[in-house]
């Protein structure tokens, strides 16, 4: 696919009216029985297509340019709302500017991977872990539109406790939705089952310095073959934390709270809501047992080099009042 500019001068109000609108749809029905409705659903997409009537649009985000995956109607919607993970990824490029190696786990269409590579030192590389061949073709895509495929080595396959395969479900509207978890969409959803690989068996060119997991709830098995990979070495690792997706694929989440604060590490909460980065209080977080509004991303860090990178305020303690 050919991808279609955007505006060169940028999002037209049409896009900007047009995804506002989607984005404010969803944050009032989501705790209701609309939300994901067939209705609901049919509304979103036709709102998506006048936004964005050519496959393949370009979007500008971050001084970068991406294009979405096929079929997505989530993406595009939220980078142009200006603030699409924009606590997790200011605080992601400060790390990937010291880095000379770096993970990206569920890299999806290469937001992270995109970010990282732009702002990482001039050896520094990049492994990305994608398995769903939509995505991963999107993510080659945005390598090759910001020229950084150099420095990215994309991985087409899955990341869990060890070499094997993984059958994940795949979401119709959201490409970075996709799940291992049996019941994500119901019955007679597509699926693809693909290669699966451990990073502690991954034969790496350079020990990562960072790490970036978001497996849908996966995570738990991602780290559980990742065991020697957070010990050697001693990378900053983002998580996402979301405790009923950890438990629809089967695991305890707080095996993610174990992995996190292994060998003395300290874990902070990025609370994008607030806009702030806390200390993290492993209890609170123990007894969640449903995403939070403040609190779906974790960081843990073990070098003094990282936790200085710290923005002001970080040392104290976040609670579940947000």
């Amino acid at each position: 696919m050919t991808p279609a500019l955007l505006d060169p001068a940028g999002p037209t109000f049409r896009q900007r009216a047009l995804c506002a609108v989607i984005r404010a749809g969803r944050r009032t029905l989501a705790a209701t029985p609309l939300s994901g409705s067939g209705p609901t659903s049919a509304l979103s997409a036709a709102l998506h297509r006048l936004a964005f009537p050519v496959a393949g649009t370009v979007v500008p985000y971050r001084g970068l340019r991406f294009t979405t995956a096929e079929g997505d109607r989530c993406v595009a919607t939220a980078m142009l709302g200006g603030a699409y993970e924009s606590l997790e990824l200011d605080l992601y490029e400060r790390l990937a500017a010291r880095a000379s190696g770096i993970v990206d786990v569920g890299a999806s269409i290469g937001l992270y991977s995109c970010t990282g590579a732009a702002k990482m030192r001039p050896d520094g590389r990049i492994t990305a872990f994608e398995p769903v061949p939509a995505n991963a073709e999107a993510l080659r895509r945005n390598l090759r539109l910001n020229g950084l495929a150099d420095r990215v080595r994309v991985e087409e396959v899955a990341v869990g406790p060890a070499p094997g395969s993984l059958t994940l479900h795949l979401d119709p509207a959201n490409s970075g939705g996709h799940s291992a978890a049996p019941d994500a969409f119901g019955p007679g959803g597509r699926t693809v089952t693909v290669p699966r690989v451990a990073l502690d068996a991954y034969p790496w060119e350079r020990r990562p310095d960072l790490v970036k997991i978001d497996a849908e709830g996966y995570e738990v098995q991602v780290l559980r073959g990742a065991v020697r990979t957070l010990a050697q070495g001693r990378p900053a690792v983002f998580v996402e934390y979301v405790p009923e997706q950890v438990a629809a694929c089967g695991d305890d989440p707080r095996e993610i709270l174990d992995a996190l604060w292994a060998d003395g590490r300290g874990v902070f909460v990025l609370d994008k809501v607030c806009g702030v980065v806390r200390r993290a209080d492993r209890a609170a977080l123990a007894a969640l047992r449903a995403r939070h509004p403040h609190c779906d991303n974790l960081l843990s860090v073990g070098r003094p080099a990282h936790r200085a990178l710290l923005p002001e305020g970080s040392a104290r303690v976040w609670s579940c009042a947000g």
